[in-house]
């Protein structure tokens, strides 16, 4: 006695093959509207609510909103499956030679691009294809692997999107560390840097910080001598004048006696700007020094300026512990 192959669930009637594609397409569109509802109640989360229902509702809204993005891909899957077009259905079925062909174009190209990114997709768009091809009723086969298609094609352009952002900081870091580098460079290459020492054997008057009256042996020779921050002297300035006592004005020297600076008394139009015309080693015009006085002639100072007119440092005289060290001090501007 014969015995009967087993008949598969899909080998039915047609009154009962009609029932199950009903079924599908009902289940599909009440889960896409499911999935509708938690969009709209995850929306909620960011809109005005009354306080005692916010309390209330917030964790369920939030649950909400993760439930829809966790599962968004499904949407186009479910809407494939709940209308259940023909045209679609054909049109899915045929994507296993797309892929096909795009892997064929993509094992042809070198790179990185096509290394990583194209023939992992294409792969994993036909191995998509291939292991739902035992799902034998035609809508549900093709929904299912719309949606599927559709969480792999997100995860890989994800990745894709990480890959290039992690690039682009690190490009944006670089960038900033060789920014930051070169303008440090610029610092140190400016002239003053460079010349280093020279500049400051040509220029010690720019270190003065204290200048104290002196005198030499028996009172002669009086001059002023000029330390810097450390307490190093650094200058010295003497009062000359010239022959019959003309010409008088000061004479700045550096500890080897190489004059730096020297000063000329001048007056303004009619007497009314009194100042002192600096000049450097070499006769040129380096700056002015003139007497100020605060509110109400309090606070005298000496203001010096450079040859643009910008002030350079001031000058106080300080008369120190019990007037007992009497020096000027000198205040560079910032």
């Amino acid at each position: 006695m014969s015995q009967e192959k087993p008949v598969s669930a899909f080998q039915c009637s047609p009154e009962q093959a009609e029932r199950a594609v009903l079924i599908s397409r009902v289940a599909a569109g009440a889960f896409l509207l499911l999935l509708v509802v938690l969009f709209y109640l995850g929306s909620m989360v960011h809109t005005y609510l009354h306080p005692y229902f916010l309390y209330k509702s917030f964790a369920l809204l939030q649950l909400s909103l993760l439930l829809a993005k966790l599962l968004w891909p499904l949407a186009p899957g479910l809407a494939v499956i709940a209308l259940n077009l023909s045209n679609w259905n054909d049109g899915i079925e045929r994507g296993s030679a797309l892929f096909t062909r795009r892997l064929d174009v993509a094992r042809g190209k070198e790179g990185k691009f096509a290394r990583f990114f194209s023939r992992p997709l294409w792969r994993g768009c036909l191995w998509i294809w291939a292991k739902t091809e035992g799902i034998e009723m035609e809508g549900v086969r093709a929904g299912v692997r719309v949606s599927l298609a559709t969480y792999f094609v997100g995860i890989m352009v994800s990745l894709l999107l990480a890959a290039v952002y992690i690039l682009v900081a690190v490009v944006v870091f670089l960038a900033m560390i060789f920014f930051v580098f070169w303008i440090i460079s610029l610092g140190s290459n400016s002239p003053d840097r460079n010349r280093g020492n020279d500049v400051e054997d040509r220029s010690p008057m720019s270190r003065v910080r204290t200048s104290r009256k002196a005198e030499g042996f028996f009172g002669t020779d009086p001059h002023l001598e000029h330390f810097d921050e450390h307490g190093k002297k650094v200058a010295e300035t003497r009062k000359v004048e010239g022959f019959f006592g003309t010409d008088p004005h000061e004479v700045t020297t550096d500890m080897e006696g190489n004059k730096v600076a020297e000063g000329r008394y001048v007056e303004g139009f009619f007497g009314t700007d009194p100042h002192v015309r600096i000049e450097d080693a070499e006769g040129n015009f380096a700056g002015e020094r003139r007497h100020r006085e605060g509110f109400f002639g309090t606070d005298p100072y000496a203001e010096t300026t450079d040859a643009d007119g910008n002030v350079v440092s001031t000058a106080r005289h300080e008369d120190g512990f019990f007037g007992l060290d009497p020096h000027t001090e000198h205040t560079p501007e910032k």
